[in-house]
């Protein structure tokens, strides 16, 4: 299994990295969830998220493959191993991807109450 790589050098968007930063120490409330909710919400074009197929994850992939399902959603030539997946803890890419798909759908985000 790969270490964590230094968020500070990813060929990332500088605001992806400083919410996924704040996400790391919840700063201002901010979650893993709230970051691919705002991520897809905001940015799917940027990203080719609806092409991908992020409206077609299923609650199953979410559960049992978020990793996989990630890499998929994010491969592209020039980061063929969708290396962003790296940069989310493990135990915290099934949030991320929660909060990807409901942002991609344009649903309120997860843990939200109307």
């Amino acid at each position: 299994m790969r270490g964590m790589r230094s968020l500070a050098d990813a060929h990332l968007p500088t605001w992806l990295k400083i919410q996924l930063r704040d996400a790391s120490s919840r700063r201002q409330g901010l979650t893993y969830a709230g970051v691919g909710y705002h991520l897809a919400y905001y940015h799917s074009d940027q990203f080719d998220l609806e092409e991908k197929g992020a409206l077609d994850v299923s609650d199953e992939e979410i559960a049992n493959s978020p990793t996989k399902t990630l890499r998929r959603l994010f491969r592209n030539e020039e980061h063929p191993r969708a290396d962003f997946a790296d940069y989310i803890p493990p135990k915290r890419r099934r949030d991320f991807l929660r909060g990807l798909v409901a942002g991609v759908a344009q649903d309120d985000p997860p843990g939200s109450q109307r």
